[in-house]
C-alpha cells in the first residue's frame, strides 16, 4: 500500500471516492479543473521559484515573472480541461492569469524568506514494518538563519479558518522520516492574503496522528465493501464520480420526491421554516 495525505484524506470522507481513484475507475466526464486552476499555477511557478529562480540567480523582475508565468500558464491549460461554460466560471482565463501575476508580486515583495526555502516535490518513505509506502509534497522547507527548520504548505484558499491541521502532522511526520528529525515550525503560507499562520505541534501530537494514521491503513486493509459516504452537500455533489455512485443517486432521488411531497402540500408554494 502507499499512502498520500489525499488518499488519507479521502477515505476519511469518502471509502467508495478512494477506492474508485486507486481502482482508476474511469471517470464519467471529463471534470473541469477550474476550482483548482488559480492553485495549480501559483504552487508550480513558486516550486520553480525555490528551487530554480532563486537558487541560479535569475533576473526576477516583473517583467521576466509575467513572460515566466505566461509559459508556465499555457503549460497549466494544456495539462487541465476547463468547462469556461458553467454556471459558477466567474474568471475568465486572463483574469485568472492577472490575479496570479499580482499575487505572485505581493507574496515576492512580502517574504523575503522564500531565498531560505527550497520544495520537496517528491517524498517516498518506505515504512519498515509493514512494508507500506507513505509519500508526499512539501512546498517550502525553509532553513532558518538560526538553524531551526520550518515548513510551510502553500495555501490558494479564500478561507483562512478551512485548514485542516493534519496535513502539516503527515508533512512533519514525513520530513522526521526522510531527515531523522522533526521540524521546529509548522505553518500554512496563504498565497491570497500574503499571510502564515503557524499551528501548535508537539512530539505528542504527532504521536497521536502516526497512531490514527496507522490505525486508518490497517482499516483501509481490511475494508472489503468501501461504502460511500453520502451526503447531499458539496462534497458528493462536485465528486466525479457522483454518476455511477448508486447510492448517491438514491438518496438524490429520495430528496427530490420528498421536495415535491411537501411542495404538493402547501399548494404548490415552498415554505422556508
Amino acid at each position: 500500500m502507499n499512502l498520500s495525505y489525499s488518499k488519507y484524506n479521502t477515505y476519511l470522507s469518502c471509502p467508495r471516492k478512494y477506492k474508485n481513484q486507486v481502482d482508476r475507475v474511469e471517470i464519467p466526464e471529463p471534470e473541469s479543473k477550474y476550482f483548482a486552476l488559480y492553485g495549480i499555477f501559483i504552487q508550480n511557478f513558486f516550486q520553480d521559484y525555490v528551487n530554480i529562480l532563486l537558487p541560479k540567480k535569475y533576473p526576477v523582475t516583473d517583467e521576466f515573472i509575467r513572460n515566466y508565468l505566461k509559459k508556465l500558464w499555457d503549460n497549466v491549460l494544456a495539462k487541465n480541461y476547463i468547462n469556461w461554460t458553467d454556471p459558477w466560471v466567474n474568471q475568465n482565463a486572463e483574469q485568472i492569469f492577472e490575479e496570479v501575476y499580482a499575487n505572485v508580486l505581493e507574496n515576492i515583495k512580502a517574504f523575503p524568506l522564500f531565498s531560505e526555502c527550497h520544495s520537496e516535490v517528491g517524498i517516498y518513505i518506505k515504512l519498515k514494518k509493514s512494508g507500506d509506502e507513505i509519500n508526499g509534497r512539501l512546498d517550502f522547507i525553509r532553513s532558518c538563519k538560526d538553524n531551526t527548520v520550518e515548513i510551510l504548505d502553500g495555501k490558494s484558499t479564500k478561507h483562512i479558518d478551512r485548514v485542516d491541521v493534519e496535513q502539516l502532522y503527515f508533512y512533519a511526520l514525513l520530513y522526521s522520516l526522510k531527515h531523522g528529525k522533526l521540524p521546529d515550525k509548522l505553518g500554512f503560507l496563504f498565497f491570497r492574503y500574503c499571510t502564515i499562520n503557524y499551528i501548535d505541534f508537539s512530539p505528542e501530537i504527532l504521536l497521536k496522528f502516526k497512531n490514527k494514521l496507522a490505525l486508518t491503513k490497517e482499516t483501509i486493509k481490511k475494508d472489503k465493501e468501501f461504502k460511500p459516504t453520502v451526503k447531499l452537500s458539496k462534497v458528493c455533489n462536485y465528486c466525479p464520480y457522483k454518476l455511477i455512485c448508486e447510492e448517491y443517486n438514491v438518496k438524490k432521488d429520495s430528496n427530490i420526491e420528498k421536495r415535491s411531497k411537501i411542495k404538493e402540500n402547501c399548494g404548490g408554494k415552498i415554505i422556508l421554516l
